[in-house]
């Protein structure tokens, strides 16, 4: 009967661990939280103006941690969103392609273009106002990142920067 009983707890514990097994669910990433990614001090520094109030936000499909941080001197529809996702093969195109695709999707079907070169892999979202906002991707070995709400050059910044505090390639 205890045998009977071991069988079951460890039965029930093996199904346990393998519940989750979607993107970002059943693997732990040692990764930042999105709030923690990038000082806010050094976002103002970027963005040249006033970012307050970071709020962790529900992480959607296949990220690990979503922030969102208000703009004073934009409207009240328009933040800074910064989304870390798990690591996707880096430098590689099809990866890029296949994360862009799942972010037009929540874009409404806009269009991207790929930006950068073969050792960051990029894909820029314009935004439309009032449809949706700028987007940026980027992969690097360690993390994805997805940045919204701000220009290509400043996305690119907060990316660099966000790679070199946290040492990723």
């Amino acid at each position: 009967m205890k045998i009977i009983c071991l069988f079951s707890v460890i039965g029930l514990l093996t199904l346990g661990a393998c519940n989750g097994t979607g993107p970002g669910q059943g693997k732990s990433y040692n990764l930042p939280a999105a709030c923690d990614l990038v000082p806010v001090v050094n976002l103002q520094d970027i963005l040249r103006e006033s970012v307050k109030n970071p709020t962790p936000a529900n992480a959607g499909v296949g990220e690990v941690s979503a922030c969102t941080y208000t703009l004073p001197a934009h409207s009240l529809e328009e933040y800074l969103g910064i989304y870390v996702l798990p690591p996707r093969t880096p430098r590689d195109a099809a990866q890029l392609q296949a994360l862009a695709d799942e972010w037009k999707e929540r874009n409404t079907g806009a269009d991207y273009e790929l930006v950068g070169d073969a050792k960051y892999p990029m894909a820029w979202f314009p935004g439309e106002h009032k449809a949706y906002p700028s987007t940026f991707i980027i992969l690097f070995k360690e993390a994805s990142l997805v940045i919204t709400g701000v220009g290509l050059e400043d996305s690119k910044s907060i990316a660099f920067q966000a790679m070199v505090a946290h040492e990723w390639q």
